[in-house]
């Protein structure tokens, strides 16, 4: 289902199970509210690899028992009226196991294009849930739950992007500053194709010009205007998202060269180069830490 959730669903033993769950799919995105005696999701890389899905989920505790949350290795237990910022491109528990009420919202990771902050330095932890932002934040997704049924697409994408711009301050996130609004959205639309298909080892400057409708020579000179080219773009967001994958705990049975092959690199000892240029350290060494992080 498009804008939907991908992943699979665990019933555990319990008597009397009853679940209901309010949706709405707008292009792009979902919002739901849903309720149930006892209930599990989890996503994996099987869920991620099929649906190539990169967008980002708000997930709110509304009931009124405890829930837990896992991704990056970040483990959480959110209480009544708390929430997490999570992204739909990494394995992620969502533990209702003992009853409760959701909210959650799916949103199109172009909301938070503007970031310098990386998206995934800010997802899977515990932000201030007492601040008048974070109280905003979970009025505004109420609100947007119990009436998206009522309202357009434009209405819906116009409050979406609101409720993003409060998440952007809720958990710190910096605004990246660029030259202009005009080489700012071509420059993202560039990024954003590049994100969206990192993991083709056929994508080239021709596919990307000709995905965004334009010449090469317009492509190349939209990154010239942002201090980059078009190789070193891929190869850097390739690179971050090895990163990440490398750190993941639920990817810790992936081989470093199965990662770098997720990630649209055809050849190993490239990826190793790019890797340790970007990180000063090898594919190794970053396995290495968080496995002594898990031990101690």
């Amino acid at each position: 289902m498009e804008g939907g959730y991908n992943g699979e669903a665990t019933v555990p033993d319990c008597d009397g199970f009853y679940a209901a769950t309010e949706l709405v799919v707008p292009p792009q995105q979902m919002i739901s509210r849903a309720r149930a005696t006892s209930l599990i999701l989890k996503r994996d890389m099987r869920h991620i690899v099929a649906d190539n899905d990169d967008r980002l989920t708000l997930f709110f505790n509304i009931g009124q028992s405890d829930m837990r949350t896992a991704q990056l290795g970040r483990d959480i237990v959110l209480k009544a009226n708390e929430g997490v910022f999570l992204t739909q491109d990494h394995p992620q528990i969502l533990d209702g196991s003992h009853s409760g009420e959701v909210i959650t919202l799916i949103l199109p990771k172009t909301h938070f294009e503007s970031w310098a902050t990386p998206v995934h330095d800010k997802v899977g932890y515990r932000h201030d849930f007492t601040s008048p932002v974070y109280r905003l934040l979970l009025g505004y997704s109420r609100m947007l739950s119990d009436e998206a049924e009522h309202l357009g697409a434009d209405q819906v994408q116009s409050v979406s992007r609101h409720i993003c711009e409060l998440t952007a301050m809720w958990v710190g996130a910096v605004e990246t500053q660029m030259r202009d609004d005009a080489h700012t959205a071509q420059y993202l639309a560039v990024r954003r194709i590049v994100r969206r298909h990192l993991a083709l080892p056929t994508l080239t400057l021709p596919l990307t010009a000709r995905l965004l409708n334009l010449s090469e020579r317009q492509v190349q000179h939209i990154l010239q205007i942002q201090g980059t080219h078009f190789s070193r773009l891929v190869s850097e967001t390739r690179c971050e998202r090895a990163h990440c994958l490398l750190q993941d705990p639920a990817c810790l049975s992936l081989t470093a060269q199965t990662i770098a092959a997720l990630c649209g690199f055809q050849d190993y000892v490239v990826f190793f180069r790019a890797y340790k240029r970007r990180y000063e350290q090898s594919p190794g060494d970053t396995r290495a830490l968080i496995r002594t992080k898990r031990m101690t």
